[in-house]
């Protein structure tokens, strides 16, 4: 299992569509970011961006559903097959589309990209509800085992190498992933009961008001 494979997934039940999954990180020891991916051509929405067959070594294009990520091990059984692999090309168009990509205001996205959700009465809305429980459904067993033996309804921290802290993670990745990092660390906190009153520091001006965190003690506590 590497970066860029594509992975057929297994199915809620039999009546849902094909899922697969595209391996968008590798954090080692058997440890990976996957997309949830699709056939879905006629349901796009502003965050899902199709990639055509001549990028793949696929004879179909897939929709790549750029907002629904998650971890998963390679052990896990909700993995079925690889059939397939990305080019690089189609990844860097993932990673504008996540505001992740190191090109700036340079790169454009070529790919086929959908319209934004407005209204909740749009059935794209419903059918990312759905796409939600399949990312819940894929990720149950991983996130207990990758990150933590926490219970459901606390939100995880994320994964990374052991020569790496939080505090560097945090300052290396940017975009969309930045902001949801430091949402699951806060989320972690208050799920654990832990004041974050007691790890930060406010500064006010004039102004702006300026919160800083002792990431050090966070870490700590967060996996003690």
């Amino acid at each position: 299992m590497n970066k860029n494979d594509i992975w057929s997934l297994t199915n809620i039940n039999e009546y849902f569509d094909p899922k697969f999954g595209l391996v968008y990180e590798d954090f080692g020891n058997n440890e990976f970011e996957i997309i949830l991916c699709s056939t879905d051509y006629d349901h796009l929405s502003e965050e899902d961006v199709l990639i055509p067959a001549h990028e793949l070594d696929l004879d179909y294009s897939i929709v790549v559903h750029s907002d629904m990520i998650f971890p998963m091990h390679k052990t896990d059984k909700k993995l079925y097959k690889k059939v397939g692999s990305a080019s690089e090309n189609a990844l860097d168009q993932v990673r504008l589309i996540r505001n992740e990509s190191n090109e700036g205001d340079l790169s454009e996205i070529h790919f086929k990209v959908g319209s934004p959700i407005f209204y909740r009465s749009d059935k794209r809305y419903f059918m990312k509800l759905t796409n939600l429980k399949f990312v819940n459904y894929y990720s149950e067993k991983s996130f207990q085992r990758l990150i933590l033996n926490i219970p459901d309804n606390v939100t995880p921290i994320i994964s990374f190498k052991s020569e790496s802290n939080m505090l560097d993670e945090m300052l290396n990745i940017k975009g969309r992933a930045q902001t949801e990092l430091i949402a699951r660390q806060m989320l972690a906190l208050h799920d654990k009961n832990i004041r974050i009153e007691d790890y930060s520091h406010k500064a006010d001006d004039e102004e702006f008001t300026t919160i800083s965190f002792d990431w050090t003690k966070i870490e700590k506590v967060l996996v003690a």
